[in-house]
């Protein structure tokens, strides 16, 4: 029984994998067809706010996980985007530069205080994160929408934000 349900884990992680990676080719084809008719400058300009654009979603998505984890009452530990650590000492928040390449994505430890309801309470911390990414989505994307005489850096900023999140 047990390895049925292993089995059809796997089998799902492979499915998703696939429709992402087919998603995400038809994304990027779009993306490439839409940046060739742009100037070089501007170009440069969204490849140069790419990376504040990849530390804001991210660090958005973190924050999901941080205020979900406090919510539940767990004691909120450490918060890292990309190279950048906050990590919870005796003394208070300490800045610190992350040098772990394995966390340079971002990350948040928040540690359970009380075993009652563990299970339930680490969903709703998991969650924390993906919810947060589609609220900042639906924000992108509404400034995209409301937005039609933005720059064009401007324009397709909001663009590759909405489809970082």
């Amino acid at each position: 029984m047990a390895s049925k349900k292993k089995k059809s884990k796997i089998v799902g992680l492979i499915l998703m994998t696939i429709l992402g990676g087919i998603i995400g080719f038809f994304i990027g084809k779009l993306g490439f067809q839409a940046g060739r008719s742009l100037p070089g400058s501007v170009m440069l300009m969204l490849a140069i706010a790419l990376i504040p654009a990849f530390f804001l979603v991210i660090g958005f998505h973190e924050a999901g996980h941080a205020v979900a984890g406090v919510w539940q009452k767990f004691d909120f530990r450490m918060y890292v985007v990309g190279p950048f650590m906050w990590d919870k000492e005796q003394e208070g928040w300490k800045f610190k530069w992350n040098k772990n390449v394995n966390t340079a994505g971002g990350m948040v430890i928040c540690m359970p205080t009380g075993t009652e309801n563990l299970k339930n309470r680490f969903s709703i911390y998991a969650a924390g994160g993906p919810v947060a990414s589609l609220v900042l989505a639906g924000l992108f994307y509404g400034f995209y929408l409301l937005l039609p005489d933005a720059s064009p850096f401007g324009f397709l900023f909001l663009l590759i934000a909405f489809f970082l999140s």
